[in-house]
């Protein structure tokens, strides 16, 4: 929700409106995966979330317990790494932190830990590009890219191993994700457009897309199998799994309802666009997205 007279978060036309969907979403997912895999692995060994979390619901903990608290917390985070897409390799292991802790291995499962941080690099280069020309991701004002990217990628400035990377490698979106932090981003008015977005649309053609395409032809795949049980409840008894690639990176994932509705409601508002829009969209991504987008396979 914007504040009264604010400009809204969804912008109108409708290829605005779709492109700011599309980055939305991306950062949602695949943003996602990167955010807890720099957290639980980057900054494994220098991550206060567990602490963080109990001091912000001290008042309900009962005394004494907000250590016990911290650590399970991490674990748990730690335990659900592979569900969120980073798999260490074999004896993984980072120097001085405790065997619960460590990024865990999974048996069948390639590892990801290179694919995520090549995916995070890509992310993260493709918004020094965007910024470099324009104070936000589709042109003068903040939007939900802006809203979702900040989220995703600001959500290590708390995890020093993480923020000094990205600090090192994108110190301009480190810059820009201060400045939202600190509010300038309130009352941004100004012209929107879609051409200084295509370094960021392009990353998103190339990783995001095809990981939804993958997952939602796994979803009906197992569907017509019989298959009912999807998402961490399916992934914790080693059930609905498929293989997959990533731009040369082999995966296993578990199939998962929720990105089969977000790639469908992507593609319904696909179908809903021009032909000229379609066409400017994947020409300002490199790619065919009018195939990428064509309706469910089989």
């Amino acid at each position: 929700m914007t504040a009264a007279g604010a400009p809204p978060l969804f912008p109108e036309p409708r290829a605005l409106r779709f492109a700011a969907i599309l980055v939305d979403e991306a950062f949602d997912e695949l943003g996602l995966y990167v955010l807890h895999h720099n957290r639980w692995v980057v900054s494994g060994a220098d991550n206060d979330a567990g602490p963080r979390l109990t001091r912000e619901f001290a008042c309900f903990l009962p005394p004494g317990t907000r250590r016990r608290v911290a650590h399970g917390f991490a674990r748990r985070q730690v335990r659900r790494l592979p569900y969120l897409f980073s798999v260490a390799p074999r004896r993984f292991s980072i120097p001085g932190l405790a065997c619960d802790l460590t990024p865990p291995s999974r048996a069948g499962f390639p590892p990801t830990h290179a694919l995520l941080d090549e995916a995070w690099g890509a992310l993260v280069d493709a918004l020094e590009v965007v910024l470099s020309s324009r104070p936000f991701l589709l042109g003068e004002r903040f939007t939900i890219a802006d809203a979702s990217a900040f989220g995703q990628i600001g959500g290590n400035f708390a995890d020093p191993s993480a923020r000094a990377r990205l600090r090192e490698r994108a110190p301009r979106t480190f810059t820009w994700l201060d400045s939202v932090w600190r509010g300038a981003h309130v009352g941004s008015t100004g012209p929107l457009d879609l051409t200084g977005a295509s370094a960021l649309l392009a990353v998103i053609a190339r990783w995001f897309v095809p990981l939804m395409r993958q997952n939602e032809a796994a979803y009906l795949a197992q569907t017509r199998a019989g298959q009912t049980l999807f998402n961490e409840r399916a992934f914790d008894r080693g059930q609905a799994l498929y293989d997959g690639e990533l731009l040369g990176y082999s995966f296993r994932s578990v199939v998962k309802t929720f990105q089969v509705q977000v790639w469908r409601e992507l593609r319904a508002a696909w179908r809903e666009l021009s032909g000229a829009e379609r066409s400017r969209l994947s020409l300002l991504a490199g790619h065919d997205l009018d195939g990428a987008f064509a309706d469910e396979p089989g």
